[in-house]
């Protein structure tokens, strides 16, 4: 999984890419959105690992971004959306392909 920010609205003065996941088969069905600060929250699903992970970016250039496996009970996390509420507080709904349900 790869995020790029764009050094302008554009993006036609550079951008700039960090890895946040390397791992085989992460970041399908990815989900973005900033809160308050502008920092990052991206969901995605690791399908190596059947799991629904989240991305935290401390800074706006997160330049060190934090991964947690939010749910790994099962093949969970396809097709996440994630939002944000007003105390910046992350919402993601998401499948459970396990148990054929969504969460």
């Amino acid at each position: 999984v790869k995020m790029t920010r764009c050094s302008d609205a554009e993006c036609t003065d550079g951008a700039t890419s960090i890895v946040v996941d390397a791992s085989f088969q992460a970041g399908l069905f990815n989900s973005l959105a900033l809160d308050s600060a502008d920092r990052a929250r991206l969901s995605y699903y690791n399908a190596a690992q059947g799991s629904l992970q989240l991305v935290l970016c401390p800074d706006v250039a997160c330049a060190s971004p934090t991964t947690v496996a939010v749910d790994n009970n099962g093949d969970v996390g396809r097709f996440s959306s994630l939002q944000l509420n007003s105390d910046d507080i992350v919402l993601i709904a998401y499948q459970d392909t396990s148990n054929s349900d969504v969460k």
